[in-house]
């Protein structure tokens, strides 16, 4: 979690971390099972989408709570 207090331009940080996830196939690879084998594949092309809210008017605890539960969720 990364706590922000000044203004942030997310179309801007979109843009850096697509530009990252594109120079880099390790951030673009998945794993698939082939028979016996795990397969890597790596995608040509992989928008990077962010969540964002915001947790101003959160206490603390409940700002914690929102962060246990966002890193506890699945990703593909």
């Amino acid at each position: 979690a990364l706590r922000i207090t000044s203004p942030l331009d997310t179309a801007a940080l979109t843009r850096a971390l697509t530009a990252l996830v594109a120079r880099h196939p390790a951030l673009r690879s998945i794993f698939r099972s082939g028979g016996e084998q795990l397969l890597q594949i790596v995608q040509r092309r992989h928008d990077v989408a962010l969540e964002h809210f915001d947790a101003a008017a959160l206490s603390e605890s409940h700002l914690q709570a929102a962060v246990r539960a966002a890193y506890r969720r699945p990703f593909d």
